[in-house]
């Protein structure tokens, strides 16, 4: 076992490299935590697909076919009576067209378009049933049940399409779950809060279980539920439900890996360390481009969708085995060096090793009525908890309103969509609602009265604080007589708070005891980082999730075609995630300190995704051709790239200014942060493309402009809370 401390500190890399094997380990479980993330934005072009119901027969349109260039092949050179009569059924404009189709390089427009006529015109005269000409297909339990009925009319359509179906499983969809991208981008969403929710919980638990089992706790609990995902059906509640607990094991993975390079790597290494790991991401996104389509081809669309979650969900069981074999904290890894030891810690203010929890932390006093707080960590817990209300009303609210704005709706219908109407809906969120009120009740009248300690005052000053809480509990969100009393409480809350959050501390110890640190949320650095991640997560959980629907609707893609594409964009977003780390090193190398050295590679680094603005310029068909969609993904590769250079960096602030033992909880509420971002981006994808649906390009126009500038914005704002570095040392 390697010794806590050393008598001699190491600043010159060690000879050894063990730590660097940790390293990897990080990137294989970031990697298979992406991986089974982003299986999710490969379904939604089928998730969103019209469902073929008996009552509302579908005709072809161009999304319902899947593997043109096996299509083509099999139209070109027919192997079997089915297939030589579609053939002989073809237009002549298709039939050119076939014949100028080179495969998934090839423009496939004319093709698609003369092909989905032609099959509409073939299924919608008369049956295409003939004993011979299906023989060897094998039918579905409901196309038989359809065609034993002698069908006509609509349902004759949709026999023929199921025919259609089943003599071509994996060139043509089956039924879709026809949900809306409102759906989409509420199940989304869903996983995303209980993502944001969770990072911030399992930072103080992984604080205090460490990394080794928090980290492999987290991944059993996310590949259990992934593959569970498999068998919830079409509902979109159920996939909200599994998804939420899936979002909960996922949640522990960025917490966990962070505190674990804080422990095993100098500050001057791990902006690299990080960017290696964190480029695991990509590299799971990378393999999700490549497998997911391939599954849904390979299985067809209804098996299909099932062997993703399935197959991804149980990859991830392997890495557990090295896992638990190759990992220990420093003090304890006996593969590891003295010298390495040393290195590792060479930091003067990580020289003495900090293993132990942090005791008295601000979430462990949080319903504690006992003791003083200080200005900072009011003010700190009052926003977030401000924040965290206002989340859970949200989302609350898509429960039962899936589009709590619409276009003309007035301040008030959204304010009623919000916090009116859903309690009127149901019980069980309006109980919820009750529940989390006297919660947060409970957490302000503490943090009120630990203040007004702080003070010299008596605590029970704060039941002034708590006022409006409680009349919003007892009479509810009504209006007349109500509404005055409900306004009226909240003036008063909103002066005491003033008061408390404006007023000096006493000096020195008082009767309520000696004065308090500020803790995690007393320090602008936590909301340098919180601000950083709320403004920028949400960009990459945009890519992640609408990238593939981006390429479909805006150059009518396949799901071939979408498979290089996206794996080229998550493939140099690696670049970024990598060479980011490696940029403020370099200049510490040079003398600048290393502060100010993150801050302006993360500058630099923040400049390059206005080349996003130029996205739908380079997208015009029209204008470009065939290089449209090359000109266009390389801007989207330019923004992936250099948000992966921003986290890498961002993530490393951290480690920068606060001590190793509270890196964890730090980290987890700068995740729930980026949670928080990613589910308004979420909203705002999906409610643009459903108010655009007849104009796409205008709804990513927006979205790519939203993109392209909330890195600047999100570095003017960290700059501005923490214009200079800051050691915390008094938590």
């Amino acid at each position: 076992m390697v010794p806590a401390m050393s008598s001699q500190v190491q600043s010159t890399p060690a000879s050894s490299s063990y730590r660097w094997v940790i390293c990897a380990l990080l990137f294989f479980a970031t990697t298979f935590n992406y991986l089974d993330r982003q299986v999710i934005s490969y379904l939604k072009d089928y998730f969103c697909r019209p469902s073929h119901q008996a009552a509302d027969p579908q005709t072809f349109s161009r999304g319902d076919i899947m593997d043109l260039p096996s299509f083509a092949s099999k139209l070109r050179q027919p192997t079997n009576a089915m297939t030589a009569f579609i053939k002989t059924n073809l237009s002549e404009a298709t039939l050119a067209a076939l014949a100028d189709y080179k495969g998934p390089a090839s423009d496939a427009t004319p093709l698609v378009t003369n092909l989905v006529n032609d099959l509409n015109r073939v299924i919608g005269t008369s049956s295409i049933y003939d004993p011979e000409r299906f023989n060897g297909v094998s039918l579905r339990p409901e196309t038989r049940q359809l065609l034993d009925s002698n069908p006509s009319g609509k349902d004759l359509l949709r026999l023929n399409r199921l025919l259609m179906d089943d003599a071509y499983p994996a060139e043509i969809s089956r039924d879709g779950f026809g949900w809306s991208n409102t759906d989409f981008a509420n199940l989304t969403s869903f996983f995303t809060a209980f993502y944001a929710g969770m990072t911030i919980i399992a930072g103080w638990i992984i604080d205090r279980i460490g990394t080794k089992i928090g980290l492999a706790l987290s991944l059993i609990v996310w590949s259990i539920f992934g593959i569970l995902n498999a068998f919830v059906g079409r509902l979109v509640m159920m996939h909200v439900l599994v998804r939420s607990a899936f979002a909960v094991g996922e949640g522990g993975n960025f917490p966990a890996s962070i505190k674990t390079v804080a422990e095993w790597f100098p500050k001057k290494e791990r902006a690299l360390a990080t960017g290696i790991f964190n480029s695991g991401s990509n590299f799971g996104a990378m393999i999700a481009a490549l497998f997911v389509p391939w599954c849904m081809i390979h299985f067809g669309d209804e098996l299909g969708w099932k062997m993703a979650f399935i197959v991804t969900g149980a990859a991830g069981f392997i890495w557990l085995f090295f896992w638990f074999w190759l990992y220990e904290i420093p003090a304890r890894q006996k593969r590891l060096s003295k010298a390495e030891f040393d290195y590792i810690h060479s930091d003067r203010d990580d020289a003495v090793s900090e293993q132990k929890p942090a005791k008295g932390s601000a979430f462990g006093r949080m319903f504690s009525f006992a003791g003083r707080v200080p200005r900072p960590t009011f003010w700190g817990t009052t926003i977030l908890l401000t924040i965290l209300t206002l989340f859970i009303y949200m989302m609350t609210t898509l429960l039962v309103i899936p589009h709590i704005y619409v276009f003309g709706l007035s301040t008030k219908d959204v304010l009623e969509n919000v916090f009116v109407k859903p309690d009127a809906m149901s019980p069980w969120i309006h109980g919820f609602r009750i529940g989390w009120l006297v919660l947060v009740g409970w957490v302000f009248a503490a943090l009120q009265a630990k203040r007004w300690h702080d003070l010299g005052k008596p605590g029970a000053l704060a039941l002034v604080g708590v006022l409006p809480i409680a009349t919003w509990i007892i009479l509810g969100p009504r209006g007349g007589w109500v509404e005055g009393v409900n306004i009226l409480a909240a003036i008063a809350m909103l002066v005491v708070v003033f008061i408390l959050g404006s007023s000096t501390s006493q000096d020195g110890q008082n009767e309520f005891g000696l004065p308090a640190g500020p803790g995690v949320l007393g320090h602008r650095p936590t909301w340098s980082f919180f601000w950083g991640k709320f403004l920028t997560d949400g960009i990459w959980w945009f890519y992640l999730f609408w990238l593939p629907d981006y390429l479909t609707k805006q150059f009518n893609m396949t799901k071939h075609e979408i498979m290089m594409p996206t794996f080229i964009v998550y493939g140099i977003a690696i670049i970024g995630s990598v060479y980011g780390g490696s940029i403020p090193l370099t200049l510490i190398k040079r003398g600048m300190p290393v502060y100010k050295a993150r801050m302006l590679a993360m500058l630099l680094i923040a400049l390059a995704p206005l080349a996003v603005l130029s996205t739908q310029y380079f997208g015009n068909v029209g204008h470009f051709g065939s290089m449209a969609s090359v000109l266009a993904v390389s801007m989207i590769c330019i923004g992936a790239a250099a948000h992966q250079a921003w986290s890498a960096n961002l993530f490393t602030t951290v480690s920068d200014m606060f001590p190793k033992k509270t890196v964890g909880s730090v980290t987890g509420i700068g995740a729930m942060a980026g949670g928080l971002g990613g589910v308004l981006v979420q909203q705002l994808a999906g409610g643009l493309t459903d108010a655009f649906k007849s104009t796409p390009q205008t709804a990513y126009m927006i979205m790519f402009i939203v993109c392209a500038v909330s890195y600047l914005l999100a570095w003017a704002v960290m700059k501005t809370l923490v214009p200079r570095h800051q050691v915390i040392t008094d938590i």
